[in-house]
């Protein structure tokens, strides 16, 4: 603060008409600084000298950052008038560590009018987010598939060595108990198609259910018999689950029971993006 005018028997305090504090996205990533605007007026006149460095704090999630700066769009007394606060960055540049909400406080007793009267202190004046963490990946442009073997077992699930898998492999009952497996998902957030490539084989109906962060999105018989008792072409079927919502780190589970001959063999799941997820 640098000392205010005095007398003239005006006891209006100034007062604060605007203020704008942008917030920190990725264009701004890697810069030192950023700018905080503040726009003061007065019945009659502010004192522009009475505006300098300690009128502001700025709070982050890291404690107080300094304010280097400060620069007035018309240096003369008036109203009204905009200083312009610069502000350096935690660190010395903003990154992703900088992450989070920060404060911006107006100071009491620091901008002055010509009478000496001053602007009230405001300890939440205005506000920015500092958000520099990795973008959300794109949507895939293409189906992708998921072989069921990558799943990590939670139970149950053993893996077999056969070509009739589309990897050479696949997950099967390894006893008779609940069978359980998971995947987190980690393509972008979205609305997907899924198909559960199986081997649904005349000698048992097994049953199958899929979760998604626990909660059932499909549950199944494998009745259709369509084949030999064997994993081949001839008993190879998917399942389509149609519109399931998932978003990156979702966890996917398959929990199911075999039944009589028919071992729960279980390929894969392709993921086909359909529409973006909305709230």
């Amino acid at each position: 603060l640098v000392g205010g005018g005095g007398g003239g028997g005006d006891t209006t305090a100034p007062v604060v008409q605007s203020s704008s504090a942008p917030d920190i996205g990725p264009a701004q990533d890697g810069t030192t600084t950023t700018d905080i605007t503040v726009t003061f007026s007065d019945n009659v006149s502010l004192d522009v000298s009475s505006i300098g460095l300690s009128d502001i704090t700025v709070t982050g999630p890291g404690g107080a950052l300094s304010v280097t700066g400060v620069s007035v769009d018309t240096n003369s007394d008036g109203t009204p008038r905009t200083a312009t606060y610069t502000v350096a960055a935690p660190g010395g540049s903003w990154d992703s560590a900088d992450d989070g909400a920060y404060t911006v406080a107006l100071a009491a007793g620091e901008v002055l009018d010509t009478s000496g009267n001053p602007v009230a202190a405001d300890p939440t004046l205005d506000g920015f987010t500092v958000d520099l963490s990795s973008p959300p990946p794109p949507p895939p442009s293409d189906p992708f598939r998921v072989e069921a073997e990558t799943f990590t077992i939670l139970s149950g699930f053993v893996v077999k060595n056969n070509g009739q898998g589309s990897g050479d492999q696949f997950l099967q009952a390894g006893d008779s108990g609940e069978q359980r497996a998971s995947y987190t998902f980690t393509a972008a957030s979205g609305v997907y198609d899924l198909g559960l490539g199986h081997f649904d084989e005349s000698d048992g109906q097994s049953q199958m259910s899929v979760l998604v962060n626990g909660t059932q999105i499909d549950s199944f018989v494998w009745n259709l018999d369509a084949g030999g008792p064997l994993a081949d072409q001839t008993s190879f079927v998917e399942r389509t689950i149609s519109g399931v919502a998932l978003s990156t780190g979702d966890v996917i589970e398959i929990v199911g029971t075999s039944d009589g001959g028919e071992p729960l063999r279980t390929d894969y799941i392709d993921f086909q993006f359909v529409d973006d997820l909305f709230a």
